[in-house]
């Protein structure tokens, strides 16, 4: 359905624990580490995978109304 990259510097470590904080307190789920997991958060479902300077999302279940680009954005300001 979706998939993007998103650059990051830095240990992967504080960014995953930005985003798990940020869509639990949202009321999701997220299930992971420093190189993959999952995640469920307001009707978006997805998977991510850590390489050298990116992470890969995998969007499998998003709202109709709810664009890619949205989803994308969203993310980055989560792990910014």
């Amino acid at each position: 359905m979706c998939n993007f990259s998103i650059d990051y510097t830095g240990s992967i470590d504080p960014l995953i624990k930005k985003a798990k904080e940020a869509i639990t307190s949202n009321g999701g789920t997220f299930e992971g580490n420093g190189q993959a997991g999952h995640f469920s958060v307001k009707g978006i479902v997805g998977t991510y995978a850590a390489e050298l300077n990116f992470i890969n999302f995998n969007i499998s279940k998003k709202p109709f109304l709810l664009t890619c680009g949205m989803i994308e954005s969203q993310l980055k300001k989560y792990l910014g």
